[in-house]
C-alpha cells in the first residue's frame, strides 16, 4: 500500500499540469513567500486526526453499545470538521511546503471523508472560480414553482447531511462509471455541480487509484482491527451530517460576486481551533494563497464579523428569491492575474508602514 501511495504521488507530479483549474505552473504565484507553510505543525495534527479517528472508531466498535456509537460519533464528526480543513489546506497546496507531501497528506486526509483528494481538490478550485453564480446559489432560486421546489430540496437536502452522501457517490460514480463527469444532468446548474465538467482524463485515472485505495485501507482496517462496519457507517454519516449541515454557512445570503460573495464569521476560540480558522471565508476567497494560520491576522482589520452560530440558525429559514444578476465566472488567467495584484499590494503596504 505504501509503494502504491509513492506511484501515486509520482504520477501526480508528472500528470498535474493537465488539470482544467489548477494553476500548477504557477506554483510560484499561488504560494506565498511572506507567509511560509507550517509544515511540521500541520504534519503533527494530520497524525492527531487520523491516530484519534481510528482510535474512537476502535472504541464504538468493542464498546459494543449504540449509546457510546452516538457519543462517540459526535467526537468523530469534530475531528471530522478538522480532517476536512486539513483537506482544504492540501487542496490550495498549504498543508506541506513539498509538493509531493502535499498530495500524500491531501489524500491520506481525504481517506478519512472518505473521498478521492483528485475530485474535490478540481471541484473545490472550480468553486472559486463559479462562487455565487447560477451553478452556486443554493440559498436562491428564479422565479417559477419548479425552480424554488429544486432549491429547497438541495438547501435542506444540504442542511440534513444529503450533500455528503452525493459527494461519496459522486467518488465512487466518477471511479466506475467513465464520460459521467461530462454528464449534462451531473454537471448542469438545476440538479449537478457545474465544477465536475473541469475534470480531465488525467484526472479520472487518479480519481480511480485514489479510491482503490482508500477501499484498500478500510477494508484492511475493518479486518484487521476488527471494526464493526454498522458502526464505522455511523459514524461516518454523523460526520457526514456536521460537515455537509454548515458546508455552505459562509456563503449563504451572501452578495453573488466571485470573489466578494462570502462572509467572516465569529465563532469560539474552541470552535476556531476545530475549523482551522475557516471561519475566515471572506479572507480566503480574497487571498485563497493564504495558509489557515495567517487568516485572523489579515481578516482582523476587516469589518465586524456576524455570528457563526446565529447565522446557522438563520439558514434554516429557507432560500429566497434571486434579487442580483449572476457574476460572470472566472477562469485560471483571472485568478491569477487577482494573486499577482494581491501581493502587490500587500507588499506596497507594508514598504509604506516602513516608511
Amino acid at each position: 500500500m505504501v509503494l502504491f501511495a509513492q506511484h501515486l504521488g509520482d504520477s501526480y507530479l508528472a500528470d498535474q499540469q493537465e488539470s482544467a483549474t489548477l494553476p500548477w505552473k504557477y506554483l510560484k504565484i499561488v504560494r506565498r513567500d511572506d507567509m511560509p507553510i507550517r509544515s511540521g505543525l500541520n504534519f503533527t495534527i494530520v497524525i492527531f486526526i487520523v491516530s484519534a479517528a481510528l482510535l474512537l472508531l476502535w472504541l464504538a466498535s468493542n464498546l459494543a453499545s449504540w449509546g457510546w456509537t452516538l457519543g462517540l460519533g459526535v467526537v468523530f464528526s469534530y475531528l471530522m470538521l478538522t480532517n476536512y480543513a486539513l483537506i482544504h489546506e492540501a487542496i490550495h497546496q498549504n498543508l506541506q511546503s513539498d509538493l509531493k507531501r502535499n498530495y500524500l497528506l491531501g489524500v491520506v486526509t481525504s481517506m478519512f471523508f472518505p473521498v478521492s483528494f483528485t475530485l474535490v481538490q478540481v471541484t473545490h478550485q472550480g468553486h472559486h472560480y463559479r462562487n455565487r453564480s447560477d451553478a452556486e446559489i443554493f440559498d436562491q432560486y428564479y422565479p417559477g414553482f419548479w425552480p424554488k421546489v429544486l432549491t429547497y430540496c438541495q438547501w435542506y437536502g444540504t442542511l440534513l447531511g444529503l450533500f455528503y452522501v452525493l459527494v461519496v457517490l459522486t467518488t465512487v460514480l466518477a471511479a466506475i462509471i467513465p464520460g459521467i463527469t461530462k454528464n449534462k444532468l451531473l454537471t448542469g446548474n438545476d440538479l449537478g455541480n457545474g465544477n465536475l465538467a473541469d475534470i480531465t482524463t488525467s484526472d479520472l485515472s487518479k480519481i480511480r487509484l485514489e479510491v482503490l485505495l482508500t477501499v484498500a485501507f478500510w477494508s484492511a482496517v475493518i479486518w484487521a482491527a476488527p471494526l464493526d462496519p454498522l458502526v464505522v457507517l455511523t459514524m461516518f454519516l454523523m460526520a457526514g451530517f456536521n460537515w455537509s449541515t454548515r458546508q455552505y454557512i459562509a456563503h449563504a445570503y451572501s452578495d453573488r460576486d466571485v470573489l466578494e460573495g462570502a462572509f467572516n464569521l465569529k465563532h469560539n476560540k474552541l470552535m476556531s481551533a476545530v475549523l482551522l480558522n475557516g471561519e475566515w471565508d471572506l479572507v480566503h476567497h480574497r487571498f485563497p494563497d493564504v495558509p489557515w494560520t495567517n487568516l485572523p491576522e489579515i481578516g482582523e482589520h476587516n469589518q465586524s464579523r456576524m455570528s457563526y452560530i446565529r447565522h446557522y440558525f438563520r439558514m434554516w429559514g429557507g432560500p429566497v428569491p434571486v434579487t442580483q444578476p449572476e457574476p460572470d465566472i472566472w477562469n485560471t488567467e483571472q485568478m491569477i492575474n487577482h494573486l499577482q495584484q494581491q501581493k502587490l499590494q500587500m507588499k506596497l503596504a507594508t514598504i509604506l508602514e516602513e516608511k
